[in-house]
């Protein structure tokens, strides 16, 4: 579910936390802070699992 401008700008976090995500969808999220800020956040994997064979290691972008 995609984040609007009106929850965007209505985003705060409850008393017990210091932070919640609100997640945009494709590993986008807004990190909303209890002093008000608000920092855009893209999380990702990167698949350490390939092993180089020389040089550097090889690329995979699917």
């Amino acid at each position: 579910m995609a984040l609007t401008d009106a929850k965007l700008k209505a985003a705060k976090t409850p008393d017990d936390r210091k932070q919640v995500k609100l997640f945009d969808g494709g590993g986008l999220f807004l990190l909303v802070t209890d002093k008000g800020g608000k920092r855009w956040r893209f999380k990702y994997r990167y698949d350490v699992s390939v092993k180089p064979t020389g040089g550097m290691p090889p690329a995979n972008f699917s």
